[in-house]
């Protein structure tokens, strides 16, 4: 029976806004990035959910934050993330309110679909401002 190797270069030189040292985070391999969701960070005595979606581009060795757009998936960690095609899918885990959870969310990763759904968050965004503002008149 042969035994596997490895040999540890050395820890990557990385540039950009580093994330949050945390545990129980995923990341997948997308194209030439490391894809980063969530986790969790034990600041002193608290417990700490993250919900932030980090990109790490390997031909560069730079970190990204990626802004989310539409419903966001809540804080959490724990929880498993699959690439499918252009998208990623995040499935459960544990959060501030919920010891386990069935959720599935999909994050768009195709720069030409992500600017459509942000396009449609833009109209339902101003929808909302609409109603709210009819509201805000209403009641005062």
């Amino acid at each position: 029976r042969r035994q596997r190797q490895m040999c540890i270069r050395d820890r990557l030189n990385t540039e950009g806004p580093e994330p949050d040292p945390r545990t129980l985070q995923t990341a997948v391999f997308y194209k030439s990035f490391i894809v980063l969701f969530g986790g969790r960070n034990d600041k002193g005595a608290g417990n700490y959910c993250l919900n932030d979606v980090m990109l790490l581009d390997l031909r560069l060795n730079r970190w990204q934050i990626i802004v989310v757009y539409g419903f966001a998936p809540s804080k959490r960690w724990g929880h498993t993330m699959s690439v499918k095609e252009n998208s990623i899918v995040v499935f459960g885990g544990v959060s501030e309110s919920q010891l386990a959870s069935s959720a599935v969310y999909s994050l768009e990763l195709d720069k030409r679909c992500v600017k459509e759904n942000l396009e449609e968050c833009k109209k339902i965004k101003a929808i909302l401002e609409s109603q709210s503002k009819r509201t805000g008149l209403l009641n005062s």
